[in-house]
């Protein structure tokens, strides 16, 4: 009778992982000691002592058929990978929410108004964002490291796409946008393919010119909040050949 010792270990639940990758989840499949340890890391032996150990916890159940060995997760087994799917996913979606920013404005090489305010790139906004923005960027340098983090994570966020363009031999990036607020206005972060900017400059765009509805001036700190929840995944094309960077 296998005996139930509570919660698994890390060691347990990451074996129990591997069985339910190699189809122990909710039959039996036939599983060698050999290939266990190799997908673990661990000799041969000892991943033979990992599946006794779980089935003497209540967590795997184990038949041998000829000369092979079969292994099933059991209920406890396989409510204990869905608790911990279940942790990783609430950490992962809450990572997935909004997410606060701050840092301080900047006046930047002053080509904004230039590309946020092409005809076609306005056409483009207004089709993905429902308003077509002031012509011009709000450029603001992040102070802080987790923030700087932040935007990183951001590009495994999905968000919204607007793709490039050609203009006679200009090629005007893609970028990704996600929607936020500053202040009970409404502004979208742009993640733009080919940028000027290092990753520690955030390039903002809204329907109102943000630093007359604002008050702002080179060198206020302002804080943001972007929404980065449920947006789908982003697409990233190739550049078309020979042709210059529109850069905003």
């Amino acid at each position: 009778m296998p005996k139930r010792t509570g919660a698994p270990t890390e060691k347990s639940l990451v074996t129990l992982l591997e069985l339910a990758r190699m189809g122990a989840s909710y039959s039996y499949s036939e599983v060698s000691s050999a290939k266990l340890g190799e997908a673990l890391g661990l000799t041969q032996q000892a991943a033979s002592r990992r599946l006794i150990d779980l089935e003497s916890a209540g967590f795997v159940s184990r038949v041998h058929s000829g000369h092979s060995l079969k292994v099933c997760l059991t209920t406890a087994g396989l409510g204990a990978v869905r608790s911990f799917y279940g942790e990783l996913t609430d950490v992962f979606e809450k990572t997935r929410g909004k997410l606060t920013f701050a840092g301080k404005v900047f006046s930047g090489i002053g080509k904004g108004g230039y590309y946020v305010g092409h005809p076609e790139y306005q056409k483009r906004f207004d089709a993905a964002l429902g308003y077509r923005p002031y012509p011009g960027t709000l450029n603001v340098k992040l102070e802080e490291d987790r923030y700087i983090e932040q935007l990183k994570s951001l590009r495994s966020m999905g968000g919204i796409r607007v793709e490039g363009f050609m203009r006679g031999k200009e090629w005007f990036s893609p970028l990704t946008c996600f929607d936020g607020v500053m202040s009970g206005e409404r502004v979208t972060l742009l993640l733009i393919d080919v940028t000027h900017y290092n990753e520690s400059v955030v390039e903002l765009i809204s329907p109102v010119f943000l630093r007359g509805k604002l008050g702002l001036k080179d060198g206020d700190l302002v804080t943001f909040t972007i929404d980065a929840a449920s947006l789908a995944p982003a697409i990233f094309p190739s550049r078309p050949p020979g042709s210059s960077d529109g850069l905003i």
